[in-house]
């Protein structure tokens, strides 16, 4: 199974584009089946000590318990897209 997860700090204007991004690409029903969480930032540490996440706005791509890509503050929807569709 493939996992998205969108390190999050709210108020962040780079998370929010990121957010904005993020939300227009997995409306594609290729992503139907496809797990996308949205994880605040500073409350989830174990996870983010084990995922080595260093800074919110960071979306880290899992498939099973391989990650496949990450990426930090980005926004563009076709670099994002590619990052996603690696963990198809």
């Amino acid at each position: 199974m493939s996992i998205y997860l969108h390190f999050y700090k709210e108020g962040d204007e780079a998370c929010e584009q990121q957010k904005n991004a993020l939300e227009n690409i997995i409306q594609n029903p290729q992503y139907k089946g496809v797990g996308a969480y949205r994880v605040i930032f500073g409350q989830e540490i174990a996870l983010q000590n084990h995922l080595h996440v260093t800074s919110p706005c960071s979306l880290v791509v899992l498939k099973g318990r391989d990650e496949k890509g990450r990426a930090v503050a980005e926004s563009d929807q076709k670099l994002l897209e590619r990052l996603l569709n690696q963990g198809l």
